[in-house]
C-alpha cells in the first residue's frame, strides 16, 4: 500500500496577497484540500488543523511563507517565534513546504534556508514595528505620519 501524496493549502489573507487571490492561486496548483484562516473565536485555531492533517510526504501548500504568521500570535510570543515555530511544526511532520509566491520548497536546502532566514527578518520587523507604535502611542505620531500631513495639499 502507497500513501498518495497530496497538495493540502493553508490560506490567510495578508496585505501583499488578499484571501481571494490565495484561493484562485490554490485552484492552479490543485490543492485537494483547503484550509482557510477565519475570526472563530479563540477556541478553534485553523493553522494548527492544517499542520495535524500533514502527512509524510504531502505538500503542504502556501501563497506566501508569511501566510503562516497568526494575526494576534498567542501572548510573550512575537510574529518572528510564532513563524519560526510553524515551520517546525509543518517540517516535523515530513510534509514539504512549498511557497508559491517565489515557488521555492523545503527540500531545495540551499535556496530553503535563505527563504526562511528572509521571512524571518520580515517578521522581526513586522514585530520592531509594532513595538514602536506602542511606545508612539496615539497621541506621538511616527516622523513618517507628520511628514505626509505636512506635505499633504491642504497643508
Amino acid at each position: 500500500m502507497s500513501l498518495q501524496t497530496e497538495i493540502r493549502g493553508y490560506i490567510r489573507g495578508i496585505p501583499a496577497i488578499p484571501v481571494e487571490r490565495q484561493r484562485e492561486l490554490a485552484a492552479i496548483a490543485k490543492c485537494r484540500h483547503v484550509y482557510e484562516w477565519a475570526e472563530h473565536g479563540r477556541k478553534i485555531n485553523v493553522r494548527d488543523a492544517w499542520i495535524k492533517s500533514l502527512r509524510p510526504g504531502d505538500i503542504a501548500w502556501l501563497a506566501d511563507i508569511r501566510c503562516l504568521t497568526l494575526p494576534k500570535p498567542p501572548r510573550k510570543t512575537g510574529p518572528m517565534r510564532d513563524l519560526g515555530t510553524a515551520i517546525a511544526d509543518v517540517l516535523s511532520t515530513g510534509a514539504i513546504i512549498h511557497d508559491d509566491r517565489v515557488g521555492i520548497r523545503s527540500d531545495d536546502r540551499k535556496r530553503w534556508a535563505n527563504h526562511v532566514s528572509w521571512a524571518l527578518d520580515t517578521a522581526r520587523n513586522a514585530e520592531r514595528n509594532q513595538k514602536r507604535a506602542k511606545k508612539r502611542g496615539p497621541h506621538n505620531p511616527s516622523p513618517r505620519a507628520l511628514a505626509t500631513k505636512w506635505l499633504a495639499a491642504t497643508m
